[in-house]
């Protein structure tokens, strides 16, 4: 299993059911169930189903960060940018994962882990 690393404010409005996504300026093949890994604390606070990946605009990805240009980058507005649309998102208990290698982007979890937590889904 995967997990995805978010922002802290970003993943809270997930988390509070205000946003169902998140973009970024990647495609992922990835697909199915992943975990949602705060950054800065490295831990679970939702597990989803990773569904679609699909091409938004510049200004589209600007919105998640406040419509605030990108600077130092004068190339940004013609790159492709991408939204990971998510559904059944399950909030749990916190999961420390800081022991598992990430890339920046993702975390490498063992398969099992929704399985270890299961109960925590029912606990929270």
């Amino acid at each position: 299993m995967h997990g995805l690393l978010v922002d802290h404010s970003h993943l809270q409005k997930i988390l509070d059911g205000y946003i169902s996504c998140d973009r970024r300026a990647f495609r992922t093949a990835k697909r199915g169930r992943i975990a949602l890994v705060d950054r800065d604390s490295k831990h679970i606070l939702a597990f989803t189903e990773l569904n679609n990946v699909k091409e938004i605009s510049y200004g589209v990805f600007l919105e998640q960060y406040g419509g605030h240009r990108m600077t130092g980058d004068m190339w940004a507005q013609h790159r492709t940018y991408y939204e990971m649309v998510f559904s059944k998102i399950q909030k749990v208990q916190p999961i420390d994962v800081s022991g598992f290698r990430d890339d920046g982007v993702w975390v490498e979890l063992p398969d099992d882990i929704g399985k270890r937590v299961q109960k925590s889904l029912f606990d929270f």
